[in-house]
């Protein structure tokens, strides 16, 4: 079983087997003994079974990053099966350095003796090693001279030889011409092979337990009980990925719902592009709609590609599949759905700028609010908004200051009917200005009313799916659902 390591050194069979015991996946007990390579075997084991249990968890963190959803369940399908070879390796390099300990400390020192090794405290090695290192050639002991007879001579054997030596002969025919499995059968067969013995004498003469039925009896029952714990981790670990796959979309999913339903209930993105050109929709309503209709696209939009991301949802196909048909029709539900804020934000722009040009009075506003109404549009981030607002300020100023000179001038004035008609022709002219000029906001900022009835109705499938299968994978830690004697039921 061992090699013989580094023999100048003693060793203990007892620290051998407590090293093999807790530390066997290590080798610590093979490079203990001076077992390089079995000491290097379990190392590559452990580093093996590490790596195969690490390598799931970066392959399940980078999945959610690619964009093909059958890549997406290929990579989750590989993570799972090397997570178990990882385990299987792991428990198996363990199992391996255990029974190496068991067997150590069953044979003992005298085990360790046979092999090779000096022991601490072994009688016979003691002794013998003080009594090699006592004998000098000085005080060496003196044995008797002998006296040996004569060796015969050449002829005297020949004579004395009886009978020639012959030739080994072999010959095919001396070959039972048997069939080939049973020549197998003779050499290998247990009918042939004595079976091991129970017992054994020891160096002591004393009857033990035979170390190969041991061994043969230890591997067995490591095996066997390896097997059933592997089995029960890769059962439970199924059942606990399950149940904490199902919890987290389940969780997400139920906070995801009421939002959605607010989304396809709500008609705030409608009324936020249908008012945006109404002057007799106040400040408050106008900036709620848009504010609703932000918050309803935004929030769900992130979570949405959340619930995507979810263990459960990658690996289950049919929930995979109903995800996926829900994707696709909250994308034609909220195609400008990146865009959107900026889109709201000039939306908001452009209706305070309606609502201050709607305070302006010719007869009553300073100057300073048409430049305030004005700003409203060059302080945007819109070019075509900025533009317009410069424009606008200087032609509305030049029919501001034409309208205050004419007031000013005394009706007695004989140039106030020329200056009443120059003044009506300014007024004209801004008119027919503003009408060619006027940016048109839902050109600028394209935006589409959402149709989400077939959105809110794929996910009330998609729900109900992971609702039901959480209740099948019920994790009662969680709270999340009611229990009733064997049922779960969650809302």
């Amino acid at each position: 079983m061992y090699q013989s390591g580094n023999l100048g050194s003693p060793k203990s069979s007892l620290t051998a087997g407590v090293l093999g015991i807790l530390l066997g996946g290590f080798g610590v007990h093979e490079w203990y003994l001076g077992n390089s390579k079995k000491a290097k075997r379990h190392l590559l084991l452990l580093i093996v079974g590490v790596v195969l249990v690490v390598l799931p968890v970066i392959i399940q963190a980078i999945t959610p990053s690619l964009g093909q959803f059958q890549l997406q369940q290929a990579l989750n399908s590989i993570a799972i099966v090397l997570r178990v070879l990882g385990w299987l390796t792991l428990v198996a390099d363990i199992a391996w350095g255990i029974i190496d300990g068991i067997l150590l400390l069953v044979q003992g020192d005298v085990g360790l003796i046979a092999q090779g090794y000096t022991v601490n405290g072994a009688p016979g090695s003691a002794n013998i090693s003080q009594a090699q290192t006592s004998i000098t050639p000085e005080n060496a002991p003196k044995l008797p001279r002998v006296s040996l007879p004569p060796a015969p001579t050449l002829a005297e054997q020949a004579s004395n030889a009886k009978v020639s030596p012959q030739p080994i002969v072999f010959r095919s025919s001396d070959i039972p011409n048997q069939p080939q499995g049973a020549v197998m059968n003779q050499a290998i067969g247990t009918g042939n092979v004595a079976p091991a013995p129970l017992t054994v004498a020891n160096a002591e003469g004393k009857s033990t337990i035979n170390p190969v039925v041991l061994r043969r009896i230890l591997f067995t029952v490591v095996i066997v009980v390896a097997v059933v714990v592997v089995g029960l981790i890769v059962v439970s670990g199924i059942g606990s990925v399950m149940t904490e796959g199902y919890g987290e979309a389940y969780r997400l999913a139920r906070e995801l719902k009421p939002k959605l339903e607010r989304a396809d209930k709500s008609s705030s993105c409608q009324y936020a592009m249908q008012y945006v050109q109404a002057a007799n929709v106040g400040k408050q309503s106008y900036d709620e709609y848009i504010t609703v209709c932000k918050d309803l696209v935004t929030s769900v939009n992130a979570e949405v590609y959340q619930l995507g991301e979810k263990s459960l949802v990658q690996t289950n196909t049919e929930i995979a599949a109903q995800y996926q048909d829900f994707k696709g029709l909250y994308g034609a539900a909220f195609p400008e759905v990146s865009s959107l804020p900026e889109t709201l934000a000039l939306y908001q722009v452009w209706h305070n700028y309606v609502l201050a040009v709607d305070r302006l009075s010719l007869d009553t506003s300073p100057e300073i609010e048409f430049q305030q109404a004005a700003d409203i549009l060059r302080t945007s981030n819109n070019e075509a908004l900025q533009k317009y607002g410069e424009e606008w300020l200087q032609k509305q100023l030049d029919y501001v200051r034409a309208y205050k000179a004419y007031q000013d001038v005394s009706y007695t004035d004989p140039n106030k009917e020329n200056m009443r008609a120059e003044l009506a022709t300014q007024l004209t002219e801004l008119q027919n200005w503003v009408q060619d000029h006027r940016p048109d906001i839902t050109q600028i900022a394209p935006m589409t009313v959402p149709d989400t009835a077939p959105m809110y109705q794929s996910f009330l499938k998609l729900y109900e799916l992971i609702r039901t299968g959480y209740e099948e994978h019920y994790d009662d830690k969680s709270g999340d659902c009611n229990r009733v004697g064997d049922k779960v039921y969650c809302q």
